[in-house]
């Protein structure tokens, strides 16, 4: 009896080993389909490694995916492993941690794909059906929520209530498709061919060796080591980074970066870059930076295009650049150093935002608005705000304050809200003013619009006075429209 369960579990382990890790081309494999719809995208599947082949030298197409099947799919579709072993499988009790695939489904849990049912229990060797990969595929492209009318759906009332955000945003994409009955089957399982026909749809390119690369791509570009540089490329979706490293991107699109330990030199990102896990950064980025994540560390960074926090949380910062932050409930650590401004904006509060005055070599402003990334020169469409002395019984206080430019016949509406860090008491300030001048002595300008119909180009600086002639701050342009 002993025997005969030994030799059961043994063909049970041949039967889910996803494909025993022989590496192979596509012809190698005896039931390969030729010139079939997934044909193509089976032959990427192999090259990159996502697919093995079984000990019989098959490919098994048309055999069903499980779920640590999928887990390690994934994981090697993008590079990903676990920082710290396997104790991200501690909360689950049916995964052997001896098992195939125990290291890649660790990493596919830290990294937030897998989340099992709740009550300790992933089913591993379960078979996923298409809207538990539709959940992993939104968590591992990081795919935004969408509007998709999944009512026009004959099989609608099937999807479960957690699959169908992740289900309109890849039927939104065009990434999934239904069939030709109006069905989507989301309690259906996906077979490997179906598998690898909906990653070919989504990934662009696999990057898998250090090197200079000049990429085209139409979807996504996984880069699965580090050492990789991008020159003069353009990604109609995102550049993803998985691994710690050093890289370099000169990219026309986005760069979401998954592992901390990244260090991004000499980089120009028009999209900006995107940080998803928490840990320590070196970032050198002409753009902006995204955090989208708290317990972020900046070390040795320079960010031309602002560093935009928009999670609560704990950050350290060592940047030249500026910080712009727009939740509340945010703490920049008493030892940052940034050389530029803290901007607040999207109508937090200062009280709501724990920075130390002496840790910012510019201001601390607050705003009603979320400003965009702005130049360092002036367009030569925008009259420039000027620093001039607040003339005797200007309204502007003693000292010095900024001079706006108006147009002749231009009636302007501005507001203002004072950040006054501990000398004084903050406020704000509304008001308006025809052509000629305004001036304020602490200001943060929030709105300006032209009453005549015309937007209103100003650049102003920013700053606090203590009634020297020497104010300090930043330089933003403010682009108006019409009131």
């Amino acid at each position: 009896m002993k025997k005969l369960l030994g030799i059961v579990l043994s063909v049970i382990m041949i039967l889910s080993f996803p494909l025993a890790a022989n590496s192979a081309n596509a012809s190698s494999f005896s039931d390969f389909p030729s010139n079939t719809w997934s044909s193509d995208a089976l032959t990427v599947a192999v090259d990159n490694t996502l697919l093995y082949g079984t000990d019989g030298g098959k490919l098994d197409p048309k055999g069903q995916v499980t779920r640590a099947q999928m887990a390690s799919i994934i994981v090697r579709a993008f590079g990903m492993k676990a920082t710290t072993g396997n104790t991200s499988l501690g909360g689950y009790t049916d995964i052997d941690r001896n098992a195939w695939y125990a290291a890649e489904f660790a990493a596919a849990i830290e990294f937030g794909l897998f989340t099992g049912d709740g009550s300790g229990i992933m089913r591993p060797n379960a078979p996923i059906t298409r809207e538990e990969i539709a959940i992993v595929l939104q968590r591992a492209f990081d795919l935004p929520s969408v509007s998709y009318d999944l009512a026009s759906r004959n099989d609608s009332s099937q999807i479960s209530t957690g699959a169908r955000d992740a289900i309109s945003a890849l039927m939104a994409a065009g990434y999934m498709t239904g069939y030709e009955d109006n069905t989507l089957k989301p309690k259906n399982p996906l077979s490997r061919e179906e598998l690898a026909f909906l990653l070919n749809k989504m990934v662009a390119q696999y990057i898998t060796q250090p090197g200079e690369y000049t990429v085209n791509a139409n979807g996504f570009v996984l880069v699965r080591c580090a050492g990789v540089t991008l020159t003069n490329s353009t990604v109609s979706k995102q550049v993803i980074v998985s691994n710690p490293g050093q890289y370099s991107f000169g990219v026309n699109g986005s760069v979401v970066l998954n592992s901390p330990g990244v260090t991004l030199t000499s980089s120009t990102v028009t999209g900006g870059v995107i940080v998803n896990k928490s840990g320590t950064y070196t970032l050198n980025v002409n753009g902006p930076v995204t955090l989208n994540t708290p317990s972020v560390t900046l070390t040795s960074s320079t960010v031309t295009g602002g560093v935009n926090v928009i999670k609560a949380g704990n950050y350290k910062f060592d940047l030249v650049g500026n910080v712009v932050v727009s939740v509340p409930s945010v703490v920049i650590s008493s030892d940052s150093i940034i050389q530029g401004d803290v901007i607040i904006t999207n109508g937090v509060t200062r009280s709501n935002v724990t920075v130390v005055d002496t840790s910012v070599k510019g201001n601390v402003i607050v705003s009603l608005v979320t400003p965009t990334p702005t130049p360092t020169t002036a367009p030569t469409s925008a009259p420039s705000a000027q620093y001039t002395p607040a003339p005797p019984g200007s309204g502007g206080g003693s000292g010095s304050g900024i001079k706006v430019p108006g147009g002749t016949g231009t009636t302007v509406t501005y507001t203002m809200q004072i950040d006054a860090s501990s000398d004084a008491t903050d406020s704000t300030i509304s008001g308006t003013y025809a052509s000629g001048s305004l001036y304020v002595a602490i200001a943060d300008l929030l709105s300006e619009k032209g009453t005549n119909g015309n937007p209103l180009n100003a650049l102003f600086e920013l700053f606090v006075t203590d009634g020297s002639t020497n104010p300090t701050g930043l330089r933003q342009y403010v682009t108006t429209t019409p009131s």
